[in-house]
């Protein structure tokens, strides 16, 4: 099975060149776009277009470097932006969507390719691998799609070839993920014979009310600690764990990995559009998909597992318990 290093969370992006640009973020970009179908060639040369190699203002102030309409849980704002009818040029206001990270912004972009719009889920389809041949095949399906500019696929292709960004189209669903540096859950000592944690066992503990009763974010809160960790009375929504954690001093990663909390963007893996989801690993296999516990996806307080693809695996942060 082919292996590659894992890639950092993209913190901050390096405008000075277009290199460095895409330095900043190749790395992350190539992993997500390999687990999900996707071409890395596309995605890189769109960011570099779209967000002019990061140094619109769309990008430096909103990290919105894809130019992605809309809003982000309920955060938009608005610019005057150019659209073609035919080979014609208008100007219209319309909503973008704001970020609070580039690595938000990215995992939002992902899901929109794989997911599609409320209207039609397969309206990206064609910039799939499994649909298109070549990263030439994949620009021409976004062409009118995802921008009006009627030289829009070429451009991604003349970005592609001049930076030689398919380099970067290495990546695939059986690629195994892998960081030594990953410290173990402290949880794993909880482990039984069979090397499966133990049946969750319904108790609140101090601090859980904290959290809805009932909901993913209890359930996370009561599974560590019935485990032996500890984690935080003030982690926010499902889709907050990740990003908050990072802030209270826990260690996270983009990498899976058992006895950790999982927390998923929102709309990804299902979940919320505003909330987002939190779950708890109980298993990773080879190719980087999860085995997971979690509360309130069948109904209020009911615990039910589900196995997590790669892909979408790859769109979430994960949280080492204390």
């Amino acid at each position: 099975m082919k292996t590659i290093e894992a890639a950092k969370s993209i913190d901050k992006i390096d405008t000075s060149s277009t290199e460095a640009f895409i330095k900043s973020i190749a790395d992350r970009v190539r992993i997500l776009a390999g687990k999900n179908n996707l071409y890395a060639s596309i995605i890189l040369a769109q960011a570099i277009l779209e967000s002019g190699s990061g140094q619109s203002n769309m990008s430096q102030q909103y990290f919105n470097i894809f130019n992605i309409t809309g809003a982000y849980l309920g955060k938009s704002i608005s610019f005057k932006t150019e659209e073609f009818s035919g080979n014609n040029p208008y100007y219209i206001e319309q909503s973008f969507r704001v970020y609070s990270n580039y690595d938000q912004a990215l995992d939002d972009y992902i899901n929109l390719m794989i997911k599609g719009t409320t209207w039609n889920s397969e309206i990206y389809a064609g910039a799939w691998k499994s649909h298109a041949k070549t990263y030439q095949e994949a620009a021409q399906a976004l062409q009118g799609i995802f921008a009006t500019d009627p030289a829009y696929a070429q451009k991604l292709i003349e970005i592609i070839q001049e930076y030689k960004l398919d380099a970067y189209d290495n990546v695939d669903s059986t690629t195994q993920v892998v960081d030594s540096k990953i410290p173990e859950s402290p949880l794993v000592a909880s482990k039984l014979d069979n090397s499966a944690y133990p049946e969750y066992n319904r108790v609140e503990y101090p601090g859980a009310d904290s959290y809805a009763f009932g909901n993913c974010t209890q359930y996370v809160y009561n599974r560590i600690i019935q485990l032996g960790g500890l984690v935080g009375t003030h982690m926010g929504n499902g889709g907050e764990w990740g990003i908050n954690a990072q802030a209270q001093g826990y260690f996270t990663t983009t990498v899976p990995t058992e006895g950790y909390a999982v927390s998923f963007p929102p709309g990804v893996a299902g979940s919320s559009s505003e909330y987002g989801h939190v779950a708890f690993v109980e298993k990773v296999y080879s190719d980087n998909s999860i085995l997971v516990s979690e509360m309130n996806v069948k109904g209020n307080n009911i615990v039910s597992e589900r196995h997590i693809s790669a892909g979408v695996a790859a769109l979430a942060t994960y949280i080492q318990p204390k």
